[in-house]
């Protein structure tokens, strides 16, 4: 290569070869804008560094090249979808589907305190060294004094989100607990460190509210960096970077379990709405399902006497704490088996049915989230998952990969309605008269 040779497109960079210690090299002055000029050496023995742009690299800085496994994936097209969300609403608010957009409007009155919440029922879980990636597809609007339009990963104490101030503009939120109390760090638009997306930015962009949004934000666990972007002209832009990494002196959030929400708030002088179209939680590192702890409950070695229809046999749920912290553990039924002894019968797996009667005990006080009832009288309701036929004097299984979720509301409670939080398994006899003695197992993993 010609010494001194100019590359005006790359910043005016000089690049001259030069040959020392036997050991031919380029030496090249890299302009870093507001790092300044700083020169390099390039050789076979020291490589040209090279990073990639903020839109190809993954959480961890690494280039996003491995395939992302998808934990979490929304897409209202036919109603509200109230087995993978719940709906909360306060005074007049609500929450309805529009069947012409194919998305889920949440709408507030001008009436105080009048709030629509729509979060994920599940908590995205998180293993550690993966990236993580939550995708939000919306329409916020045009501000409005008095309104509070909210989007993210985030619950009452801990996560991250777009808040529109119908007053002061977009802000994005870092909400934490770890001192024990609600802390809320705001950052308004002009502030925003990567890219202000007001035109005045480097990538000279403009984020216009008004129309609807795709925004990502992605973090690497509880220490660490999260960034937020927006997708314009067909590219995301990074707008901020939360730094954590060698500044905090605890991590950045209590768990980093979070869920999907959507919040609408109004002080009463505006009536108000957004909508929500998809949402999408990725792991960027793929999801390693060894990481997760299996276990397994029964009926016992002595058998339960069943007749008629609608005989529970046993059926679990999430326990509401471990260690007295409220449990977002991701509980998901991997298989049940089934053993009668006598007649033939039908045996269902029912998720989310209204359970009376009998005794919830833990399943493993030390280690599991989980707790069963194998003595439950009555059942109504749910959605019926899984059914098999099974012959007298015969037994029967089977492995079991659905989307319902296992989990506690919003407020950490036992969810009563549209669905429960329950999974149970159910045995009806097939003709005749008498008793038909049965066992039933089921298992599952937990990660909690």
């Amino acid at each position: 290569m010609v010494d001194n040779v100019k590359y005006p497109e790359s910043g005016a960079t000089d690049i001259a070869t030069h040959e020392f210690a036997a050991v031919q090299y380029q030496k090249m002055l890299a302009n870093f804008l507001a790092g300044g000029n700083v020169p390099i050496n390039v050789s076979t023995l020291n490589g040209l560094p090279i990073a990639p742009s903020a839109g190809i690299a993954g959480a961890f800085g690494e280039f996003r090249t491995s395939e992302p496994k998808t934990l979490f994936s929304s897409i209202p097209r036919y109603d509200e979808e109230g087995v993978l969300f719940e709906n909360n609403v306060v005074g007049s608010a609500t929450i309805n589907h529009d069947a012409n957009k194919a998305s889920v409007s949440l709408n507030v009155t001008a009436l105080v305190g009048d709030t629509a919440t729509r979060q994920s029922r599940v908590y995205i879980p998180y293993q550690a060294g993966h990236g993580q990636v939550f995708r939000f597809k919306f329409m916020l609007g045009s501000p409005l004094a008095g309104l509070e339009r909210c989007v993210g990963c985030y619950d009452d104490d801990n996560g991250f989100f777009l808040l529109q101030d119908g007053t002061v503009g977009l802000k994005l939120v870092h909400r934490t607990s770890t001192s024990g109390s609600v802390v809320n760090t705001e950052v308004l638009q002009s502030a925003w460190n990567l890219d202000p997306l007001d035109g005045t930015g480097s990538s000279q962009a403009t984020l216009d509210i008004s129309k609807a949004q795709h925004m990502i934000i992605d973090f690497g666990g509880s220490v660490g960096s999260i960034r937020v972007g927006f997708e314009i002209t067909g590219r995301i832009v990074y707008s901020h970077v939360f730094l954590f990494s060698n500044t905090l002196t605890e991590q950045f959030i209590q768990h980093s379990f979070l869920p999907i929400r959507y919040e609408l708030i109004t002080d009463g002088t505006n009536a108000g709405s957004m909508e929500e179209y998809s949402s999408t939680a990725l792991s960027e590192s793929g999801f390693i399902e060894t990481l997760t702890n299996t276990f397994g409950a029964d009926t016992g070695i002595v058998a339960t006497s069943v007749s008629g229809s609608d005989n529970v046999l046993i059926a679990i749920r999430p326990k509401l704490t471990i260690n007295s912290i409220v449990n977002r553990a991701l509980i998901a039924l991997r298989s049940f088996s089934f053993l009668s002894t006598e007649k033939a019968v039908r045996i269902r797996v029912i998720y989310g049915a209204t359970l009376t009667g009998g005794l919830w005990t833990d399943v493993n006080s030390s280690f599991s989230s989980v707790e069963l009832n194998t003595t439950v009288t009555s059942i109504s309701g749910g959605v019926e998952a899984e059914t098999i036929y099974s012959k007298g004097e015969s037994n029967a299984g089977s492995d079991i990969r659905n989307k319902y979720p296992l989990a506690l509301n919003s407020a950490g409670g036992h969810p009563t309605t549209p669905l429960t939080d329950t999974i149970a398994i159910v045995v009806d006899e097939i003709g005749g008269v008498g008793s038909s003695d049965s066992y039933a197992a089921m298992e599952w993993t937990e990660l909690v």
